[in-house]
């Protein structure tokens, strides 16, 4: 029977890139409301034509309001004023313009997506290859892989008593499972050997 390695039941936590976790920044754009449902096709055209808004294509041009259920569009940014100020008095249909948070980059995980979904409607596809990278599952043998390897940072580490902040860190290459360095800290030694 295999050995039960220690670290089941442990949670494993990826090293993942910051744009994965952070907050998705802001920015402020104009809102109207189309009071007349019918003429919503016209209006999303011409604004699409007029003004663009290409960096946040991410973002849907229109979407329902959650108190009363009318429809908003997405105008665009102080800068479009006067082009959306001409659509409006062409249009006396959108109506109540005002300035709402909506997310600058589109979302890359489930979490971020939930995150810009509550402020303004955007389009997200998932990657699974993220998804599985940051909630990982191992197999007992990985398992057991990886309880050998951090035992292998720890003897780094205890081999180097003297250090003020005890630590050993292993390299290993992810394609062939085989240690490529070893290191701890010996700044006791030197400054920079850290």
């Amino acid at each position: 029977m295999a050995k039960r390695p220690r670290l089941e039941g442990c949670r494993v936590l990826p090293v993942i890139a910051e744009e994965y976790l952070c907050t998705i920044p802001t920015e402020r754009l104009f809102v109207a409301t189309i009071t007349d449902k019918k003429l919503t096709t016209q209006i999303i055209k011409e604004l699409t034509k007029k003004i663009p808004l290409a960096d946040v294509n991410h973002c849907k041009r229109i979407r329902k309001a959650k108190a009363d259920g009318q429809l908003q569009v997405l105008l665009g940014r102080e800068a479009d004023r006067q082009q959306f100020t001409k659509i409006m008095e062409s249009y006396p249909q959108l109506m109540d313009l005002t300035e709402m948070e909506i997310p600058v980059q589109p979302p890359l995980t489930r979490a971020q997506f939930d995150q810009c979904n509550e402020l303004w409607p955007v389009s997200f596809h998932e990657d699974h290859g993220i998804v599985e990278m940051m909630h990982p599952s191992f197999s007992l043998p990985e398992l057991q892989e990886i309880e050998a390897f951090l035992l292998d940072a720890q003897a780094c580490a205890s081999s180097h008593p003297t250090s003020p902040c005890p630590g050993g860190a292993i390299l290993v290459d992810g394609a062939t499972r085989v240690i490529a360095g070893r290191a701890a800290d010996t700044r006791d030694q030197h400054p920079l050997q850290h």
